[in-house]
Order: structure tokens, then C-alpha cells, then sequence
């Protein structure tokens, strides 16, 4: 069973909890991971900076500072809450290709086959539990003619690439919060909850672990997510 609360409708200024795994954003790939792992027993929370229904940045308290170069990424386009931008975007799937890395600055090319290969392996389990056809995520074969007219492109700068859309009504990503789990795996999303303060120990192998996540609202409530 998932649950979702909001910070702002919890008694009490400070509540504490333990979890096995702390997912820290309800977007796209908080939501994703969160469904992947809800059938596998673990005791999991989310924690969302955004309400029940996304907002924009300004809306949800969020601002982005910038040094140097001013990155619009950050801020356009982008929403907090459940489901997090998917629930603006247009739910296309267009697959890394390894012409996406031939150009661009020095490391850039390096950067982007690393992406390229993570999404060739896991391309497929996405694809299958988001309902795409997971031969999608493969490079598909093309006839002769085909094969013909790509090669022109090429010469010119260009390459042919096909998508795949997700049906409207799984374009928000929230609906992976309404699945049922084959298990009863306790999952619960705490929305209005920014996480603010990570809390780290030393182990004795000298790797640095989180051991307890603070998350805060706008009027100074606390929860505190132990490991």
C-alpha cells in the first residue's frame, strides 16, 4: 500500500521514522525507482519539496542561484509535486543514439556514451513497465531503401530517429503511485517535505554513508528519515 501525506498535515513540529531506502524527489525517476522496488519488501519513503498537484518552481518555494552562466533548465519548464514535470511534458521516448555523442566540447562525447549504454541496458524494463513496446528501445533493422536514404542523410548532418508516446493518461507519471504492490511493502510519500540537511557517518571501511535525511516544510516543520 503507498501512501501519501503532507508534511504540512502532520501534528507536531519534529517526527522522527526509520526507512530502508529514502527516494529523495517524486518525479520521474523518484516514482519509477519507487515502483521498482515496492514489491521487494523494503520499507520505503519519498520525499517531495512539491504538494499533491505540481506547481511551478516560484509556487512550490524553490529558487535556483547560479554562478557563471545562467542555466534556464533549472527553472523553465520545471514543476514540483507528484509526478514532477512529467506532468507538463508530452510523453515522448526518443532513444540516445551513439550519433548524439559524435560532436561537442572536449569530454562531452565520452559523457554521452556513458548515457547511451545505461539506456541500451536498462531501455527495455523501462519501456515494459511504462507499457511501450520494449523492442522500442532497441536499434530496430531497416530494409535496403531505408538503409539508403539514412546514409544520405548523414552526409548532410542529419539522422533519422523514430519515438515512441506514452497514452495520455500515463503521461504523468503520478499513476505509478497507484499500482498495486504483490506485496505488503509500506510506502509513503510525504509531499511539502524539501529535503534540507543530510546527516553523514564515517564507516569503518572510511566510505561516508547517510544515515539521516532532514526534511522541512515552509512553516519549520521537521521529519527525519533514519537509515
Amino acid at each position: 500500500m503507498t501512501q501519501v501525506l503532507s508534511l504540512d498535515e502532520l501534528d507536531g513540529d519534529v517526527h522522527t521514522m526509520t526507512a530502508d531506502v529514502c527516494i529523495v524527489g517524486a518525479g520521474a525517476a523518484g516514482l519509477f525507482l519507487m515502483s521498482r522496488l515496492r514489491d521487494s519488501g523494503l520499507r520505503i519513503v519519498v520525499l517531495e519539496a512539491g504538494p499533491r498537484v505540481p506547481v511551478a518552481p516560484d509556487d512550490a518555494g524553490m529558487q535556483a542561484e547560479f554562478v557563471g552562466n545562467v542555466y534556464r533548465g533549472a527553472t523553465e519548464g520545471r514543476f514540483f509535486g507528484l509526478g514532477g514535470t512529467t506532468s507538463r511534458w508530452g510523453g515522448q521516448f526518443l532513444p540516445f543514439r551513439s550519433s548524439d555523442a559524435q560532436r561537442g566540447p572536449e569530454g562531452y562525447g565520452d559523457s554521452w556514451q556513458h548515457v547511451i549504454a545505461v539506456a541500451d541496458l536498462h531501455g527495455a524494463t523501462v519501456c515494459d513497465a511504462l507499457g511501450l513496446p520494449t523492442e522500442f528501445s532497441a536499434p530496430k533493422r531497416v530494409d535496403s531503401c531505408q538503409a539508403e536514404i539514412n546514409k544520405k542523410l548523414e552526409t548532410h548532418g542529419l539522422v533519422c530517429a523514430t519515438s515512441a508516446w506514452l497514452p495520455f493518461g500515463r503521461r504523468n507519471l503520478a499513476w505509478l503511485v497507484r499500482q498495486p504492490s504483490s506485496k505488503s511493502t509500506e510506502t509513503t510519500i510525504y509531499c511539502n517535505a524539501v529535503a534540507a540537511q543530510w546527516h553523514l557517518v564515517q564507516a569503518n571501511d572510511g566510505i561516508a554513508r547517510v544515515s539521516e535525511i532532514e526534511a522541512r516544510n515552509r512553516t519549520g516543520k521537521r521529519l527525519r528519515i533514519k537509515a
